[in-house]
């Protein structure tokens, strides 16, 4: 993926969140970010994290990019306000990192979970179905209603 500037659109595509949700149900373990806890848990399924939340967001980024480096910070702190708010907010990270130990380093800073650096088809199944021409990019999907945005 080269590097843009973000897109925004905020048009309902009903039928790829429906196509989201096969491929995210899909992963049988998404990887826990380095101070993210649930519980004791190792395993979180899709079904889990979507019946707790009203929005997933679905954060594609890389360590090697820079303006990805100088926004995750933005998103964490964003992050952790919402949860300290209360509210029902969940971030899964799909990394365009070119080896599995640039994935861990970067994935050890974020709170949230992660589709697995393996799971290759599914990331970029998941950047084909939003159109993802370049990173940072964050989708964000209602758990609840059929509804997307991409920033």
């Amino acid at each position: 993926m080269s590097i843009n500037s973000p897109i925004c659109t905020s048009s309902p595509k009903i039928s790829n969140i429906d196509q989201s949700v096969e491929l995210l149900s899909s992963v049988s373990k998404f990887d826990l970010g380095g101070r993210c806890s649930r519980n004791g848990q190792e395993r979180i399924t899709f079904h889990t994290l979507t019946s707790s939340c009203q929005v997933l967001g679905l954060y594609f980024s890389a360590h090697w990019c820079p303006p990805c480096k100088a926004f995750t910070p933005q998103l964490i702190e964003t992050y952790w306000t919402l949860k300290e708010e209360g509210r029902q907010f969940e971030i899964i990270f799909i990394s365009s990192d070119r080896s599995e130990t640039s994935y861990q380093t970067y994935l050890n800073c974020m709170p949230w979970l992660s589709i697995p650096y393996n799971h290759s088809t599914t990331r970029s199944s998941l950047a084909t179905l939003y159109n993802i021409q370049g990173i940072p990019s964050l989708v964000l999907l209602s758990c609840k209603e059929k509804k997307n945005s991409k920033f």
